[in-house]
């Protein structure tokens, strides 16, 4: 079976008719295109922001992390000084350097 030749008009009419018929179509398809990625941009766009939130909200978390064990980190070191305190003390001195590492130890329980 052959290849079928497609015919143009001969008329300049019917010319300029298809001509703006193919120029309506390459400009539909040119907005689709650029409607369809600038809404992809909104989408990555949207995605980044919650990101960035969704990160926002991490640090926060490891900020809060963080000052619990600043203070956690200073009740070992109370403790540790009390407890060696009551190691080098005598009779109340080392009484009294017991009773206060169990007091910065009960803050924290």
């Amino acid at each position: 079976m052959g290849r079928r030749r497609m015919t143009l008009p001969k008329d300049e009419e019917s010319m300029m008719k298809i001509q703006e018929e193919i120029e309506m179509e390459h400009a539909h398809e040119h907005h689709h295109h650029h409607h369809h990625h600038h809404h992809d941009i909104n989408e990555v766009l949207v995605y980044i922001l919650e990101t960035l939130e969704d990160l926002k909200e991490r640090v926060k978390r490891c900020e809060q992390n963080v000052d619990s064990l600043q203070n956690d980190v200073r009740t070992l070191y109370k403790t540790a000084v009390f407890t060696l305190r009551a190691i080098m003390s005598e009779g109340d001195e080392r009484k009294e350097a017991l009773e206060d590492a169990l007091k910065a130890l009960e803050k924290k329980i």
